[in-house]
């Protein structure tokens, strides 16, 4: 099996999914993978969540859940089994008994069949949260499993905002891939990836969190690094250190869109906006739809699922708003304004 493990999984982690039981040591039974991969990239904070959890209720993809990234290591051995059921359940009772009914960085619900990132389980195996080539092996094997358990004749959908920058890899490792990209005014995503972090240092430890990466769990029991994170994410901070190395990565990361995606073949990508998306998902995703050219198997009323919230920008945002509109308005795919959807 490609990829070797970063760090070892806590012992939570180990438990809910009988690792030393269930770990998958044989993946000869898997199959080529069918159809062409499909990814959702944006920054972090840009409506990669929305967009992954509309694309699902179509039911035309395998997706990446919670479970999947909790028990990776084992899912052909509960599969085989009978068990996956079972091992979501564990999942679904450990976070009940945490009381976690949210990701708690935002109001998005949290289960076992939650949409989630591959970057999870490439940083767990192989160090990485973005692709590289040297994990693109365990990237190839996790859309193999993922299609193998779940639906064989679906595509397999992915979302990752640590591979916005990645695109160009991505395509040349995978040329069949398909690549949606989400943008969302800079501002409100700025203002959203502070809040987030704030959340993650300034409350008590996010369970969920730590049980996928025990570092995490490991940087809340010192002191030291929380004190620095809580006072980095502090909106009243007047070094606002944080804002500055975000916007920073934001400027460099669209100067990179900008300059790569002319590179790549029309038919192999797509951008939509997250304000079209709130406004107008049944068209947003149809757009999607043809673009990948599958058909929606379950029909809905997607903008029953969008429930768009007014915009509260942090004090640090709000002070240096107008240096950030210029900085923001010469690199962003979209106009710069820190609208009021969120």
């Amino acid at each position: 099996m490609p990829g070797i493990p970063a760090e070892m999984k806590p012992s939570v982690a180990d438990s809910l999914c009988d690792r030393s039981r269930c770990l998958d040591t044989d993946d000869s039974g898997l199959g080529e993978l069918e159809g062409a991969p499909v990814f959702i990239l944006g920054h972090h904070r840009s409506g990669t969540t929305l967009l992954y959890e509309l694309l699902e209720r179509t039911k035309s993809f395998n997706i990446i859940t919670a479970y999947h990234a909790v028990c990776y290591d084992c899912l052909l051995t509960h599969a085989q089994r009978g068990e996956s059921d079972t091992y979501r359940q564990r999942l679904n009772d450990y976070l009940a008994e945490h009381r976690l009914q949210t990701r708690l960085i935002d109001n998005v619900k949290i289960d076992a069949d939650m949409p989630e990132e591959y970057g999870m389980i490439l940083y767990k195996r192989s160090g990485a949260f973005s692709v590289t080539r040297k994990n693109v092996p365990l990237l190839r094997e996790l859309c193999r499993k993922i299609q193998h358990i779940g639906d064989p004749r679906r595509n397999v959908l992915l979302k990752n905002p640590w591979d916005y920058d990645r695109f160009p890899l991505i395509h040349e490792l995978l040329p069949t891939a398909k690549l949606v990209f989400i943008h969302r005014d800079p501002l409100n995503v700025l203002n959203s990836q502070i809040k987030a972090l704030q959340k993650n240092w300034t409350a008590d430890p996010n369970p969920y969190i730590g049980i996928l990466f025990d570092s995490y769990a490991r940087a809340q029991r010192n002191p030291l690094i929380k004190t620095f994170m809580r006072w980095a994410t502090n909106p009243d901070s007047r070094t606002q250190l944080v804002r500055r190395f975000l916007t920073r990565k934001y400027i460099r990361m669209e100067t990179f869109f900008r300059r790569q995606i002319g590179a790549l073949p029309p038919e192999s990508h797509l951008s939509v906006r997250y304000e079209d998306l709130c406004a107008d998902p049944n068209a947003v995703v149809d757009r999607i739809m043809a673009f990948i050219g599958v058909e929606a198997q379950s029909a809905c009323d997607y903008a029953s699922f969008v429930n768009p919230r007014e915009v509260q920008l942090l004090a640090g945002i709000e002070r240096n708003r107008e240096a950030l509109l210029k900085k923001l308005a010469a690199v962003s795919q979209i106009p710069v304004s820190g609208s009021s959807v969120s």
